[in-house]
């Protein structure tokens, strides 16, 4: 897929606020895409690690929407993109269910899926204890196929023919 084909193009990238899916969600609206950011830290809060971008988005809100405005974040960026900054668990199927019949409300299908949420970046494999194993499992494997098949089957009801799905691991 070209860049001039990504041109208002619409994806839920996961993660959106970590380190793979933040550059990811940095470059696809950068390339012209719609881009509904999914992450349990809107950025701007403690520790969602945006740092200079966060300061950056924070100015460009152009509005919060109306009853979900602690959920739902809009903002510009990029020179032809926009991304939507989402509050969402990937491996809460009601979240998943609220963020895309949003995004099909809000644009009317969904082009592309990036699953990049993780947890616990950086830990020591031999030495991590079962919970947060458990936790990585869950949000990396888990939240992946949860929010793949939801996706597919979205993508299959409205018919997208050229739909991409894209998971990476950490």
């Amino acid at each position: 897929m070209s860049s001039q084909n990504l041109v208002g193009r619409v994806a839920i990238v996961t993660g959106a606020t970590s380190c793979v899916g933040g550059c990811t969600t940095r470059r696809l609206i950068n390339m012209g895409m719609i881009v509904v950011g999914v992450s349990r830290k809107l950025p701007g809060t403690k520790r969602a690690g945006w740092g200079r971008f966060s300061q950056n988005v924070q100015r460009g809100f152009s509005r919060l929407v109306p009853r979900q405005k602690d959920d739902i974040v809009p903002s510009q960026e990029g020179q032809l993109g926009k991304v939507f900054f989402v509050r969402g668990d990937v491996t809460n199927p009601k979240d998943i269910r609220r963020i895309i019949k949003w995004t099909r409300k809000k644009f009317g299908h969904i082009d592309v899926l990036v699953n990049a949420a993780g947890s616990v970046q950086n830990y020591d494999f031999l030495y991590s204890d079962q919970k947060m194993l458990k936790e990585m499992i869950e949000t990396r494997m888990l939240g992946t196929l949860l929010f793949s098949r939801a996706v597919i089957l979205e993508m299959k009801a409205m018919k997208i023919e050229n739909g991409h799905i894209i998971a990476t691991s950490g």
